[in-house]
């Protein structure tokens, strides 16, 4: 890959991680909907993103010994980001809820800015070098 293409291409990437602070994008689905339970996958499924949400939520509750898991969007601005454990009419389950765009999917990973536009501009380096 020649360097102009690969500089154009991470600066894309980069754009796109860009989002606007004040609304959060989430995931909602209830475990019925294909792709929505465990293993998530987005990409096959019927799953909806919804928009405008200060937190996401992700719900796992055991009913009758069968696991199942919902996924939404929540405008409260009192809940706070965290897990709290529950059992209600004696099924247990947990809550949890963030605030990050589509964070209440699979497993997320968390990179600062700093850490990738370190990462970018070293690899700009190297290719400059190299050339």
């Amino acid at each position: 890959m020649n360097p102009i293409t690969f500089v154009s291409l991470l600066i894309f990437v980069l754009i796109g991680m860009i989002t606007p602070a004040d609304s959060t994008g989430c995931y909602v689905c209830k475990d019925t909907d294909s792709g929505c339970g465990s293993p998530f996958n987005y990409v096959t499924s019927v799953i909806q993103i919804q928009s405008g949400c200060t937190y996401c939520t992700k719900s796992y509750y055991n009913l009758l010994g069968t696991v199942h898991i919902s996924r939404g969007c929540v405008t409260d601005s009192l809940l706070q980001t965290q897990c709290i454990d529950a059992t209600i009419a004696g099924y247990g389950g947990t809550q949890c809820s963030c605030d990050t765009n589509m964070c209440n999917g699979a497993i997320t990973t968390r990179i600062g800015l700093a850490t990738v536009l370190s990462a970018a501009i070293g690899v700009v380096i190297r290719l400059m070098v190299v050339a």
